[in-house]
């Protein structure tokens, strides 16, 4: 997922998220990842504690994040930029984090409220970068106008089809919305559309586009962690896309407030970068890297499928659905600066585990929970 930025972002930021990308699963044509392709997908949202995005290394982010979201090592965003954002390292204790975590300042005096404000600087910023426009063209715009489902990765809309059905009138509210390609797919399939983002640019960019389709799209500025300005209640789908999850330090928080806006019986979707692919660098053909335990979530947020599963149901979702699926383009493992010097035959195999043995491992993960 490599796809630049947000997962650079994120750390994949690119893919975060995020909340998400955040990079959005639409940001990428086939993989979609979102509010930006995964890691575009990258983006969105929110408040990340310790998430130290910046690790250039991250190639997590660096990849994932990089497919995501124009970072890191892009020609569109100096990786120092970063680093005023999430200064690197983050090695707090374990009382400085649990004094971030609860908005007081950390032994360096830093306080989770700046932190959200720089993320949210942060993406006004990477909203007008080579990356995003690349996927606000006529072209990109029309096929996604055209064909809606391609605003998501292979699988992904027909397990929320298999639970939610036909969205024709259905509430659906997209937090760390990104990119904005899922929130004009479900809209375009006749959906009531409420995009939420931490980003202004984001939603002023993306509003552009729904005024001039004339689709019925609700923009609001929000945190992913808090949805604070929405009701309890109100909505039938909450989905979180590609880049999200790498900017939540709360997950608990983050799916209570998702279980908080749902209906009786409303359901909670996500899709976004497979945790079994954190310890890894990720690199295309390259033989597997370990480079950090699957234990280790932090200083990068990088969650654990149990801690995923946990947070929803302790909020009281039930999984009803999960999906573990490969990458569907080369979008993941190539940065956007790498993937405009290769030909479609130099990537063709690029998702075959013989080729490329990280293909191997499922690289996105997909959920469906009911409240």
């Amino acid at each position: 997922m490599r796809n630049d930025p947000v997962s650079d972002v994120c750390a994949r930021a690119r893919t975060r998220g995020a909340a998400v990308l955040r990079y959005s699963p639409s940001a990428a044509p086939s993989e979609s990842a979102g509010s930006g392709n995964d890691s575009k997908k990258l983006c969105g949202a929110i408040g990340a504690a310790e998430l130290l995005l910046s690790r250039r290394a991250d190639h997590d982010a660096g990849q994932r994040a990089r497919r995501v979201l124009p970072v890191g090592n892009s020609a569109d965003r100096p990786q120092d930029s970063l680093d005023s954002v999430f200064p690197d390292p983050y090695n707090y204790s374990g009382q400085d984090k649990e004094r971030l975590l609860t908005g007081l300042p950390a032994e360096g005096g830093f306080r989770m409220d700046d932190r959200i404000l720089e993320v949210k600087r942060y993406w006004n910023e990477i909203s007008d970068s080579e990356w995003y426009r690349s996927l606000r063209t006529e072209e990109r715009l029309g096929r996604l106008r055209e064909k809606p489902e391609t605003a998501f990765s292979p699988g992904v809309l027909e397990l929320i089809q298999r639970y939610v059905g036909d969205f024709k009138g259905k509430k659906i509210l997209l937090p760390s919305s990104g990119d904005n390609h899922a929130a004009f797919a479900f809209a375009l399939m006749g959906a009531r559309v409420t995009s939420a983002d931490i980003s202004e640019r984001q939603l002023e960019n993306a509003e552009k586009i729904s005024d001039r389709w004339k689709l019925d799209v609700e923009f609001v500025c929000d945190n992913t962690m808090g949805l604070s300005k929405f009701d309890d209640g109100t909505f039938d789908l909450v989905y979180t896309s590609n880049g999200t999850l790498t900017w939540i330090y709360d997950l608990g928080q983050m799916y209570r407030n998702v279980a908080r806006v749902l209906k009786k019986g409303g359901y909670s979707a996500m899709y976004d970068v497979h945790p079994f692919t954190r310890p890894f660098t990720m690199e295309a053909r390259k033989p597997p890297e370990i480079r950090k335990s699957y234990q280790d979530v932090f200083p990068d947020l990088h969650w654990r499928v149990q801690d995923i599963v946990n947070a929803n149901a302790q909020a009281g979702l039930r999984i009803l659905e999960m999906a573990e699926l490969p990458s569907a383009d080369a979008s993941f493992w190539y940065t956007f600066e790498e993937l405009k010097t290769k030909t479609p035959e130099q990537t063709a195999d690029v998702n075959d585990w013989k080729c490329n043995p990280m293909a191997a491992i499922p690289v996105w993960l997909a959920m469906i929970a009911q409240k």
